[in-house]
């Protein structure tokens, strides 16, 4: 009985010793937990325009995991017009510089001129920012972009006599606006400003008398803005 116990007592320090060498001996990190951060990017957006000429796009970068500048290639910024991922603008993000690496932040903005153009040719849809690092992609929240009528108002009686504020002048390089631009009402082309904006971005004048219950034509001549301008609506 004696030998029986002692050779049980030797079989399992055997066993005891065997689990010992193999948790000693098993490749590190086979049973580690894994790491709390999955690399992981992000961005947010905040979307402004000024007289619906220039449009202020910021945009905050987050990320866990990783740092941008070392994410195996290029971070890339992009500004679509969505649905349908319409390419408007884009710009490189200088993570190394500008990051703060121990909150995983960086912050930065696009300008973009101006909000007519975007407005007219994209009608109905969104902002959105696009930052691809490496293999990863994010995308932000989809923001509207911006209403903007570029005349104000567009109707007054037919007696004419309203006072209209055009807003466009030196938009994508174009040449602002002057006492000397001519303005088209309908009919009546050599109507002038009464009014013009200190960096010729805007014009004022006076609508002539017109036909009651009709909208006609308006536009501007040297310059001519690149986009059109909504119509001016008589009324009795």
């Amino acid at each position: 009985m004696t030998r029986r116990r002692t050779s049980s007592a030797a079989v399992r320090l055997t066993a005891i010793v065997a689990a010992v060498m193999l948790a000693v001996l098993a490749p590190a990190g086979v049973d580690a937990t894994p790491p709390c951060g999955v690399p992981a990017l992000s961005v947010t957006i905040d979307v402004s325009s000024r007289s619906c000429q220039t449009v202020r796009v910021d945009y905050r970068v987050e990320w866990q995991g990783m740092t941008p500048d070392a994410a195996g290639g290029p971070v890339t910024v992009e500004l679509l017009a969505t649905p349908g991922d319409y390419f408007l603008t884009s710009a490189s993000l200088d993570a190394g510089h500008k990051a703060d690496k121990a909150k995983g932040k960086v912050r930065d903005e696009l300008i973009r001129e101006s909000g007519f153009f975007d407005h007219q040719t994209y009608p109905g849809l969104a902002y959105q920012i696009v930052v691809r690092a490496g293999a990863m992609e994010a995308r932000s929240t989809e923001v509207a972009i911006p209403e903007c009528v570029p005349m104000a108002p567009t109707e007054g009686p037919a007696a004419g006599g309203t006072v209209v504020t055009v807003t466009g002048g030196g938009t994508f390089g174009g040449d602002p606006f002057t006492m000397a631009t001519l303005i088209t009402v309908g009919e009546t082309s050599d109507v002038t400003p009464i009014g013009v904006g200190a960096d010729g971005s805007w014009l004022q004048f006076v609508t002539p008398a017109g036909p009651s219950g009709t909208c006609v034509a308006v536009f501007t001549q040297s310059p001519g803005l690149p986009f059109p301008l909504p119509p001016f609506c008589y009324g009795a």
